[in-house]
């Protein structure tokens, strides 16, 4: 167990503050800007996929009507859901970091000797190490605890792969109770 040098803890540092941009602007690109767009687009896509689904149930179609219905319908699920499953990867990927933070935060010791090593001064460290450790234990607690960071759909929350999962068995359910009080006899 040596002391950090001066230049680990710097890129320490260096790291921690380039986490909290990345995540600050993506919170605000997300929160004021694409994600009310998203929501709308969510929000739109629900009447035009039961539109799209409950055409086929007419009996006035031909045979290429519902090709073509069945493609629509097919690609714009697939759009969605891919842009969906990227942007769950990009929520992955900013909240992964937790796992990594562990071993970081048990390597910033707080050493209590006077001596000089070299490049570098423990005591002078001392209060810089303690204020990363502080900062980093802050960080895991927000990673673990806290909300997810990432792209959100408005006010609903950060798209993971749980709310592709809720998402689909919304727009399943809604398109049950449609077709339920749907009269096709006439």
């Amino acid at each position: 167990m040596i002391p950090l040098m001066r230049r680990t803890i710097m890129f320490l540092n260096y790291i921690y503050k380039q986490h909290s941009y990345i995540c600050y602007d993506v919170l605000y690109c997300y929160q004021e800007i694409w994600g009310n767009a998203l929501f709308g687009y969510l929000m739109i896509s629900i009447p035009f996929n039961v539109i799209a689904v409950t055409t086929l149930f007419t009996e006035q179609l031909t045979w290429m009507e519902m090709i073509i219905q069945y493609i629509i319908i097919i690609i714009h699920a697939a759009i969605t859901v891919l842009s969906l499953f990227q942007f769950s990867r990009e929520t992955k990927l900013l909240n992964e970091a937790k796992f990594h933070l562990v071993p970081i935060i048990q390597s910033l010791v707080i050493y209590n000797r006077a001596v000089v090593f070299g490049l570098y001064d423990i005591n002078q460290n001392q209060s810089t190490i303690l204020s990363l450790k502080i900062k980093y234990c802050d960080l895991f607690n927000r990673l673990t605890n806290g909300r997810k960071y990432g792209p959100n759909v408005s006010t609903v929350g950060v798209i993971t792969n749980m709310f592709i999962f809720n998402m689909a068995i919304t727009y399943v359910g809604i398109f049950i109770f449609i077709s339920s009080h749907l009269d096709f006899d006439n």
